[in-house]
């Protein structure tokens, strides 16, 4: 441990811990595999998480705006007709269920 982060850990009020020993034979085979195969799942993951961040890449981002743009006009053209029908009718009478 280097010493600024022993002060900081005094300063703090903490206690260290007593170092863990392991039994793990790191030049094991058995062990070399499985130290690749989590070190591969760990680079797929971050490869998703950049895609994620990225927005979902770049046909993801177009497909999204695309859908926005198509919301938005259906949106704008839409008529809500109980909107309409409100304007027709007595404001002090409005259409059953739509009380104020």
């Amino acid at each position: 441990m280097d010493e600024a982060w022993g002060q900081a850990l005094r300063y703090s009020g903490k206690s260290t811990m007593a170092r863990l020993t392991s039994g793990v034979d790191r030049s094991d085979p058995e062990f070399l595999e499985n130290d690749r195969h989590n070190r591969a799942l760990l680079c797929g993951v971050q490869q998703r998480l950049e895609r994620v961040r990225a927005g979902g890449g770049e046909a993801a981002i177009a497909r999204q705006r695309e859908l926005s743009l198509v919301a938005a006009l259906q949106l704008s053209n839409r008529v809500d007709p109980v909107g309409v029908e409100l304007v027709r009718r007595d404001q002090s009478n409005p259409p059953e269920g739509l009380n104020r």
